[in-house]
Formats: structure tokens, C-alpha cells, sequence
């Protein structure tokens, strides 16, 4: 039976696209497009999704997050802008409530394999820097991807790569992180061109979060699983 889906955020640039590729998905029916001017406590007790994928403001996540877990739903929040201590309390909450979710902070599936790459690099660089740019519109910074791979690789070494943001026109999204040693450099580079990108990793989300017990963040557990 395809899974119901309320997409929160469904007018901006992503949402549009999210709404474009699941109502073409036979795993999915899309219920409900929600934005700013919705309420989104109401959309979800009319619509009763199974799936509620946030894609709004870095302002407003936060709250988008506590009013979705208060439904026997699973949520996918795919908007940045969490802090890692919000995080901790989604990921504790939904643990306590038995509640499958996600929190993912880039859908691209050539991302998740560069933070992979990244993470393998550094148990042999011991000094890194990351450059993250974004389309001008995007509000937040540094991007979720951007604080996510320095997590990854402090946990590694210990190092706090410093991160350096860029918001122009003529960006998708693009991330450089490079890595430092005596008489050398390696550098991983991840581009993306169009929102295209985010789409299987969007449908893998919306496939694997009902098989979740709690909230994972990142989407390399939809790939480990």
C-alpha cells in the first residue's frame, strides 16, 4: 500500500521538486502540501500522513520538528538550521516513543560517499578545512552537510576544521574539504548542479524511515540498511 505523504515546505525550490518526483512515485501519495501560511498541527490531523518531510527555514525547523513528533508519524527533516543539541533531544525523544525518523542534512547520495571519503582520509590527515557554498537564498550558515562532515572528522582526530561559507548567485551547492601534511594536500570536491541531485535520496528516505524505530541523523543509514 503507498505510504501517505505531507510535504512541509512543498513551494520552495526543494519542495516543489519533492512534490514533482513522489506524486510520480507509485510507493507514495501525496496528502497534503503544507507552507508558511499553514498550520501544520491541522494539516496533519486532516490528512493523517504515514511520512512528514520538512523542507522549510532554518527558523523555523525547530518547532516544525517538536509539532511532527507529537503524531504517530515519521518524520523526515530535511531542512538545516538544527542545533546538535536539538538533535540529541529529537533523536532521545523519538527512542523513548519508539518512533522511526530522519534528520538529514543533504539528500545527495554523492555527498553522503564524500563524507565517507573524508572520514577514511582523516585517521591519516591531521589538519583539514572545509569550504561550503550555496545559492544566495540560503540563509544559514555554515550548511548541515558543511557541520556534519567537521563532526565526522573531529571524531576521527580531534580536529575542528575550521568552515568557510559562500553564498552567491550561480550556486547549487558545492563542498571542498581539504586536507593538510607536511609537502602535500588532498582535496574532496562534491558539486551539485541542479536539485535533480537530492531526489533518489529523497525517494530512499521516504522508503526506509517507516522501517526505523527512532530517529536516525544522516542518510547513510537509509544506505546501511
Amino acid at each position: 500500500m503507498p505510504k501517505r505523504v505531507l510535504i512541509n515546505g512543498a513551494f520552495g525550490r526543494m519542495g516543489q521538486r519533492a512534490c514533482y518526483v513522489l506524486e510520480k512515485h507509485t510507493d507514495f501519495i501525496v496528502v497534503a502540501k503544507t507552507g508558511r501560511h499553514d498550520c501544520l498541527d491541522d494539516m496533519i490531523l486532516a490528512t493523517q500522513p504515514d511520512i512528514v518531510i520538512d523542507l522549510t527555514t532554518a527558523a523555523c525547523v525547530w518547532q516544525n520538528a517538536q509539532t511532527i513528533l507529537q503524531y504517530p508519524v515519521y518524520p523526515i527533516i530535511g531542512t538545516s538550521g538544527l542545533k546538535r543539541e536539538q538533535i540529541t533531544q529529537l533523536i532521545d525523544l523519538s527512542q523513548k516513543k519508539k518512533q522511526g525518523g530522519l534528520i538529514v542534512p543533504n539528500f545527495s547520495i554523492g555527498a553522503i560517499l564524500q563524507m565517507r571519503c573524508v572520514e577514511s582520509i582523516a585517521h591519516y590527515f591531521s589538519s583539514a578545512e572545509i569550504v561550503e557554498a550555496h545559492h544566495e537564498t540560503k540563509l544559514d550558515r555554515p550548511s548541515g552537510t558543511a557541520l556534519r562532515t567537521a563532526e565526522q572528522i573531529q571524531q576521527v582526530n580531534a580536529c575542528q576544521p575550521p568552515i568557510h561559507s559562500i553564498r552567491l548567485p550561480g550556486f547549487v551547492a558545492r563542498q571542498e574539504v581539504v586536507f593538510g601534511a607536511p609537502a602535500e594536500t588532498l582535496t574532496i570536491i562534491h558539486h551539485v548542479s541542479d536539485r535533480e541531485a537530492y531526489m533518489p535520496g529523497l525517494v530512499l528516505a521516504c522508503q526506509k524511515v517507516t522501517t526505523f524505530e527512532q530517529i536516525y541523523y544522516g542518510l547513510e543509514y537509509c544506505l546501511e540498511r
